[in-house]
């Protein structure tokens, strides 16, 4: 009787460890096919159109996630409702293919029409707006908004459809052009990113303290840095619901399996728990006013307002960090007048990351420039084309503490010390309470990171 008792509470055991099993989801590669670029009026020269072809197909398979099927039809929005109609006239007619199928100015051959009607997605990418101009200072800028429609083509509806924007600056047009072009790789890995159906989801197959292992890695394009939510269902009226209970942010990558850092949790996670990935840019964004405790004239410090940004996606311990302040003072205030805006741009990393649950250390070294951005109007006094009038070289060591607030926002205070060398002090002796003069001592700085 003992022994019936044991096996009953074993299998009991075993099957509530199932349970979450049973319901957890995994990823597989979907099969796309992607069109080329269908630019309708627009004026786009053809080198530019076979760029943006090239690096759209490039990221849906550097993406991992898909098995892309490239065509080299160009079908515009205007013909996707024809499109869904002519699919569904042969499936449901079941009728034989003609050697040619015409789709809106496009010959589809047979062999193209069954791998496009083969294929589970559908990518039709289409220029919105084009625009070239020349700046007043010479350069050229140009703006770029490509349309996105996919569509499944199994239950024959509209999935998703977004606009990815981006523009560059250069001296020629085709360098402008080309700047815009690649900056669509980032925006459009992001838009895919926050499409639910394209969304990874996985499963905790082992748990170490607060390391959990779960399928999937570089065979799906998994990259350290980035970050699932622990998935929780619970019953509310007949109804499932479903909600995030936990954070892990992903610090190994392997071919099969990845493993993560539990950043925070409601509850302890078990095997079998469900994750699905949360879409980032890649950049923690760390929006910050401060104060470098030096002389400043009448005041003993130098309030300063900046930017700093952190790549995110792709690392995870050693992390590269970029940034930019503008230092208050009467100085700042009289340069403003004649359009100059003074400014410091660092670049450097964060030497290692701790994370103590939803708290973040990180000691950061960076080094860079201090110095005055010249306006139109400062410019055009000094008879100049310099944007940027370099007057400090130096950098900074100092402590990042963050506080994570919300799954998307941190509080974060960096403490250290600054140095900052005039240039001037080389060529005229300068007074120690002047902009130009060296600056060094310590400083603090609390701002809001968005993630």
């Amino acid at each position: 009787m003992k022994n019936n008792y044991r096996w009953f509470c074993i299998v009991v055991v075993l099957w509530g460890m199932a349970i979450p099993g049973m319901a957890q989801k995994v990823s597989e590669k979907k099969e796309i096919a992607v069109f080329n670029l269908s630019y309708y009026d627009w004026n786009i020269p053809n080198a530019a159109l076979g760029a943006i072809d090239e690096q759209i197909r490039a990221v849906f398979i550097n993406m991992g996630r898909f098995n892309v099927v490239g065509l080299t039809q160009r079908l515009g929005v205007k013909d996707v409702n024809a499109f869904v109609e002519k699919i569904k006239d042969f499936k449901s007619r079941n009728v034989q293919i003609p050697e040619k199928v015409l789709m809106g100015q496009e010959a589809f051959t047979e062999a193209d029409w069954n791998r496009l009607v083969g294929a589970f997605l559908v990518v039709i990418p289409s220029v919105s707006y084009f625009n070239l101009e020349r700046l007043r200072d010479g350069s050229y800028k140009a703006s770029i908004q490509t349309s996105f429609t996919i569509l499944n083509v199994e239950k024959l509806q509209t999935t998703a459809q977004f606009y990815v924007e981006t523009s560059g600056q250069d001296k020629t047009q085709n360098g402008a052009i080309k700047a815009a072009i690649d900056g669509i790789p980032l925006m459009l890995q992001f838009q895919l990113r926050k499409v639910e159906e394209f969304q990874i989801k996985s499963g905790i197959v082992q748990i170490m303290g607060s390391e959990v292992i779960f399928e999937l890695g570089k065979n799906m394009g998994i990259m350290v840095g980035d970050e699932f939510s622990i998935v929780g269902y619970r019953q509310v009226a007949g109804f499932q619901a479903v909600d995030e209970v936990g954070l892990i942010i992903v610090k190994e990558v392997q071919d099969q399996f990845s493993v993560g850092k539990v950043i925070y949790s409601s509850r302890r996670p078990q095997v079998g728990d469900q994750i699905q990935e949360i879409p980032r840019i890649g950049v923690e964004a760390m929006l910050y006013g401060g104060s470098f405790l030096v002389d400043n004239y009448e005041l003993p410090f130098i309030p300063q307002l900046g930017l700093k940004a952190v790549a995110s996606r792709g690392f995870f311990t050693t992390r590269p960090v970029v940034g930019a302040e503008i230092p208050l003072s009467i100085a700042t205030a009289a340069l403003s007048l004649f359009d100059i805006i003074p400014m410091n741009a660092y670049i450097g990393a964060e030497i290692t990351n701790l994370y103590l649950g939803r708290v973040q250390v990180a000691p950061t070294l960076v080094v860079g420039v201090g110095g005055a951005y010249l306006g139109d109007t400062a410019r055009a006094f000094f008879n100049t084309d310099q944007q940027y009038f370099m007057t400090h070289v130096g950098g900074k060591a100092f402590l990042t503490l963050s506080a994570l607030v919300s799954r998307d926002t941190k509080i974060t205070v960096d403490a250290g010390y600054a140095l900052w060398l005039g240039l001037a002090e080389a060529l005229i002796d300068v007074d120690d309470k002047s902009y130009f003069a060296t600056k060094v001592g310590p400083f603090v700085n609390v701002g809001v990171t968005f993630k």
